[in-house]
């Protein structure tokens, strides 16, 4: 593979693209794959107070980065160990309100084959991004890092 190929391919490695390639997956499957209609009026309504709440998460969570001058950027060098506010609850706040999210997608566009999408897109965040961000922060705050690791939970 060429190099300006591959750079591409890496710049597109991220969270906010595989939240939205997940979520053409679960609208996909709901158009393409109909076994079953699961599509209700109060499952419409759940899922997007579930968006609505994944995307007060995340503007929540992404703030702390900005108050504590730090890169919210995947694979960038942290300059601080964010232990405060949501990710007291969570040590991935973010990246639960993208699972949040997506699950909300899905109660608007339901189908049992899209149930696979949060599934896929919790094990390659947790893989591509989670785990490498965990040994980062490990690398860069010690025994810091591991306490908070050790007080707070990787999603809930």
């Amino acid at each position: 593979m060429n190099s300006p190929l591959r750079a591409l391919i890496r710049a597109a490695d991220l969270p906010p693209v595989w939240l939205f390639l997940s979520a053409l997956l679960v609208w996909a499957l709901s158009r393409w794959t109909p076994i079953i209609d699961l599509s209700h009026p109060a499952m419409n309504w759940l899922g997007r107070v579930l968006i609505t709440a994944g995307l007060a998460a995340m503007v929540w969570s992404a703030l702390w980065f900005r108050r504590l001058g730090t890169s919210i950027i995947p694979r960038q060098t942290p300059k601080a160990l964010i232990a405060e506010g949501p990710y007291r609850i969570s040590r991935n706040p973010i990246y639960l309100a993208d699972l949040v999210l997506l699950i909300g997608w899905w109660m608007i566009f339901p189908s049992p084959l899209g149930l696979m999408a949060p599934v896929l897109f919790h094990r390659i965040i947790t893989r591509r991004f989670i785990m490498p961000e965990e040994d980062m922060l490990r690398q860069v705050f010690g025994d810091q890092a591991e306490a908070y690791f050790a007080r707070v939970n990787r999603w809930v």
